[in-house]
């Protein structure tokens, strides 16, 4: 997947600006939802249930993302939901 200087994928800043059109569009072309931030480690469903973007989160999920997947501080869903 393209990134930006941060690693930032399309997926991504569809996920942290909760744009959940855009999101859908660049999964169904294909567009990878595992693909995490360079530094933090953050995935794009880390990053949706962080900013409690409720409908990304559901699209990610749907689109069969990882909710085991933890983060650089080995954080996962769990820990940031609690």
């Amino acid at each position: 997947s393209a990134s930006d200087s941060l690693g930032n994928t399309p997926v991504l800043l569809a996920t942290e600006k909760n744009q959940v059109e855009l999101l859908q569009s660049l999964i169904k072309r294909g567009a990878g939802v595992e693909v995490p931030k360079r530094e933090s480690q953050e995935t794009p469903l880390l990053v949706a249930v962080s900013k409690q973007h409720e409908e990304c989160v559901q699209v990610l999920l749907d689109a069969g993302a990882n909710i085991t997947v933890t983060d650089k501080q080995q954080n996962n869903i769990f820990h940031i939901v609690s």
